[in-house]
């Protein structure tokens, strides 16, 4: 597929100068990506290939988002390392404060999950608060048969001493437990149903 670029260029003449327009038609794909950028950046004065990109996550939330990224049943001491002593955690499940709670109550989580993955999807941040949005993937040998649950929600994340020392998440809990529960699940998604006739 071909497309036209033009550009001004200035010629002169020993008489005058005279601006010629010219038109050139090229293939965007013979194109390197520099001088599609430059032709998009002819003038505008912004950088198109400076639009996307983000600041450096500060380090207390990249760790974060890594450990979160790669926690499981076998390296859950990982939360050491990024929550600080004092930290307060609340889910719609449960309000923990400290660090030795929390990892008593994710021991717990974890007993009967088979596999869980989180991705995060989107974080905004502002010094030492941030909001990360993730999607999380799991499966616990006691919900659904076993099978895989998809949950979506964030987090609200304070830290202090370069550690998280408030985390807050916010996620539907009918979506991730309670639906998948004999009879109570059933209870759920008609209560849904009704509400949102």
């Amino acid at each position: 597929m071909n497309t036209s670029a033009s550009n001004n260029i200035n010629t002169s003449s020993d008489s005058a100068s005279e601006k010629t327009n010219a038109t050139v038609t090229v293939g965007l794909d013979e194109l390197s990506l520099d001088q599609k950028l430059d032709i998009l950046n002819q003038g505008d004065g912004v950088e198109i290939s400076k639009l996307n990109q983000r600041p450096a996550l500060p380090t207390w939330l990249q760790n974060f988002i890594d450990t979160y990224q790669t926690l499981a049943t076998d390296n859950l001491a990982l939360i050491k390392n990024i929550y600080h002593p004092e930290v307060v955690f609340q889910d719609p499940l449960h309000h923990v404060v400290g660090l030795d709670a929390l990892s008593d109550y994710f021991d717990g989580l974890y007993t009967n999950v088979l596999s869980c993955k989180f991705v995060v999807t989107d974080y905004f941040y502002q010094e030492q608060n941030a909001a990360i949005y993730w999607q999380m993937s799991f499966r616990h040998n006691k919900l659904n048969g076993g099978k895989t649950i998809e949950v979506t929600g964030h987090s609200k994340l304070k830290a202090e001493d370069g550690k998280v020392i408030y985390h807050r998440d916010y996620l539907d809990a009918g979506a991730m437990l309670y639906e998948h529960v004999p009879l109570l699940g059933s209870l759920v998604k008609v209560i849904k149903a009704r509400a949102s006739q």
